[in-house]
């Protein structure tokens, strides 16, 4: 059995937590609906499993997938392809649980759970009442940018108020040199990710949350600082430590003098702590030019020289053997970065402010979507918390959904939000390791489209190492790509490899990349072929692509054939000249009607 084949077979155990690592084109959708019709065939009601996808789309396929294999099964017409053999094989078994309970799933496909986290947020929301918060009756707005500039308009209104919110926002201004548009901006850049912060400014006071974050900061400086020492070599010990005392007791360049002062402490090392944050930042001003490169020359000023030939010829051959060490070089400039672990007083004075103003531009926002009968995602995903409560103080909801839900299935887990994963994390807050509940999520982290929805891929990386709550989820590999053609496959594997890092980083939320494996049979003689052409170079682009397409197109006629651009713009002159070159193509919701040529003829 290959190896792909027992991570398959694994991932049937239906008495176990997975979190699968999927790539594209493994077969991933394949799997999750293997496993949901494993678990219809030993559950009570199909309501106790419940699945979760990203898109309304990938919802309605899934559904629509297992209950054609329902259908499939009431036949005796077994698949030829082991997959759709095995598929068919349960869902026979998930058929005859759901006859034998009387499911009438062929009447109710709707008691198959298969919702989109958005959707089950809006469920969740709706069941809170409108004196609690609610949002029932709400629309979605797909565009809440209207509703956040009111919002912030309203506050910003009242800068010239007596009072708490008047004062804060005069420290904020004066701290952004009296710029309003930059506040505004700040502010609205801080609006859609209200799930991340806003749970801590309700409920910390200023003190304590000022704990809070420095802890925090103090994490990331110690974990970024630990990153760059684990690169270090042994000659940064026997080297670059006595030579960063030495220039601190002899240079006569007073910003490198200020930047290595902490040296002068003879109790000053490079440990990965906090407190030595001085000390490492000392090391990019020493090493590296201010663009991040290594230093090719050292000079006289800095405290090299005849004066000390041996110290200044170790020093010399220790940046020409480090010239090429790119990833070190990154690392270490990197310190330039980190923040302090603690907060100045005019910093904590500033955050403070910002702190009370978030919070009135929070009740303010709540306030516009009230007006206008609509609410956000961020506010469905809120809402949906409210009604659950926490895990120390669960609602009659949660109590209710932890005796109904018994499987979770989430696909596309890489791009999961902090947000969605605290939904995730109440949801089986009141789960225990092997109480026969189970977890089955799938995602890619090498892959995440969602960013821009808050989507954090660290998070998958966190789960696999460290569970969801209780619940330990077992890692498994998926490696076999059934999609593209092997030469594809190979080339991606080949110019890929070098971009991730040697392992997984849960600090960047990246990943390490691992190679598929192709197993489709066709081998083309070449797959991909690049073009350079100068970057303002746009008509020759377009001559090239319309070349290459018509040289594609007299090969093989009745192929399809996909162009794929940055953005819309970079398709307007290329449609035209594949009109003019007499090829037809088909662009969805791409042009304009005052553009199209026909529309152009009328009103010309």
């Amino acid at each position: 059995m290959s190896g792909d084949a027992r991570e398959r077979s694994r991932a049937l155990d239906v008495a176990r937590s997975f979190i699968v690592q999927a790539p594209a084109g493994s077969g991933k959708t394949e799997l999750l609906i293997q496993r949901y019709l494993a678990l219809l065939a030993h559950v009570d009601l199909p309501e106790q499993i419940v699945a979760i996808t990203f898109t309304r789309k990938a919802a309605a396929e899934m559904r629509r997938r297992i209950l054609a294999a329902l259908a499939a099964a009431a036949t005796d017409v077994v698949p030829s392809e082991p997959h759709r053999a095995k598929t068919h094989t349960l869902a026979k078994a998930a058929l005859e649980r759901a006859r034998l309970l009387d499911w009438g799933l062929d009447l109710q496909p709707q008691r198959l759970r298969i919702d989109t986290l958005d959707s089950m947020n809006a469920w969740l929301a709706q069941r809170l009442s409108v004196l609690a918060g609610g949002v029932a009756g709400a629309d979605i707005v797909e565009n809440p940018l209207g509703c956040y500039r009111v919002a912030i308009r309203r506050t910003l209104e009242l800068l010239d108020g007596d009072d708490e919110l008047g004062a804060a926002l005069e420290t904020l201004l004066r701290g952004l040199d009296n710029n309003a548009r930059r506040l505004e901006q700040l502010l609205l850049e801080l609006l859609p990710k209200r799930d991340q912060w806003l749970p801590y400014l309700l409920t910390d006071a200023d003190e304590s949350l000022r704990r809070l974050l420095e802890t925090a900061l103090e994490r990331l400086v110690e974990e970024s600082l630990a990153d760059v020492a684990a690169r270090l070599t042994s000659s940064f010990r026997t080297v670059v430590v006595p030579t960063l005392r030495h220039v601190a007791a002899h240079t006569t360049d007073p910003t490198l003098a200020e930047s290595v002062e902490a040296w002068l402490d003879p109790g000053t090392a490079l440990e990965p702590k906090a407190a030595m944050l001085d000390a490492w930042r000392a090391l990019p001003e020493l090493l590296l030019t201010q663009k991040g490169g290594w230093r090719k020359t050292v000079y006289k000023k800095h405290g090299f020289g005849a004066a000390h030939a041996q110290l200044t010829a170790e020093f010399k051959e220790f940046l020409s053997d480090h010239a090429e060490d790119d990833v070190l070089g990154e690392a270490i400039h990197a310190i330039r970065m980190l923040p302090d672990a603690a907060y100045g007083q005019l910093d904590w004075e500033l955050l403070v402010a910002l702190r009370r103003t978030l919070i009135h531009l929070a009740a303010e926002l709540k306030l516009v979507f009230g007006e206008r009968h609509v609410v956000d995602f961020v506010e469905l995903a809120l809402g949906a918390q409210q009604a659950l409560g926490s895990v120390d103080e669960p609602s009659e909801l949660l109590l209710a959904l932890d005796r109904r839900i018994q499987h979770l299935l989430v696909d596309e887990f890489q791009d999961t939000s902090h947000t969605q994963l605290r939904l995730l994390t109440l949801l089986t807050s009141g789960w225990q390791q092997d109480d026969g509940r189970t977890l089955f999520m799938v995602g890619d982290p090498m892959q995440s489209i969602y960013r821009f929805r808050q989507a954090d891929m660290s998070l998958f990386l966190k789960t696999k190492m460290q569970g969801l709550g209780a619940i330990s989820c077992e890692p498994l590999l998926l490696e076999s790509n059934f999609r593209s053609a092997p030469a594809v496959v190979a080339w991606v594997n080949h110019t890929f490899a070098g971009m991730f890092p040697a392992e997984d980083d849960i600090g960047t939320g990246a990943a390490r990349f691992h190679a598929c494996e192709a197993k489709r049979g066709e081998q083309p003689e070449q797959v991909v072929r690049c073009h350079a052409l100068r970057s303002d170079a746009v008509e020759a682009e377009i001559d090239k692509v319309v070349e290459i397409l018509s040289q594609e197109l007299a090969l093989r006629p009745k192929s399809s054939i996909a162009v794929l651009v940055r953005s819309r713009g970079h398709l307007m002159g290329l449609q035209g000249a594949l009109r003019a070159s007499g090829l037809a193509a088909h662009a969805v919701e791409l042009e304009a009607p005052k553009q199209r040529q026909v529309i152009q003829d009328v009103i010309g």
